[in-house]
């Protein structure tokens, strides 16, 4: 396991509503959001991944697509 998995971990740890949300996910969309988070270059960049996600897992942003 990756240090973006454990650090989306925490991040989920710490959103009962985000956590609930991701056990809910089919394993295909689970590893998209991993897949995603873990494309990001810069640390930075890892970490708004990781607090996007988190936010869209627990209804408080919508999904963007580009």
């Amino acid at each position: 396991m990756g240090e973006y998995h454990q650090d989306f971990e925490t991040a989920l740890a710490g959103d009962e509503l985000a956590r609930q949300t991701f056990s809910w996910l089919a394993p295909s969309h689970r590893h998209d959001f991993l897949s995603w988070i873990e494309a990001a270059v810069a640390e930075r960049d890892r970490f708004t991944r990781i607090q996007a996600a988190v936010d869209i897992l627990a209804g408080r942003e919508a999904v963007r697509r580009n």
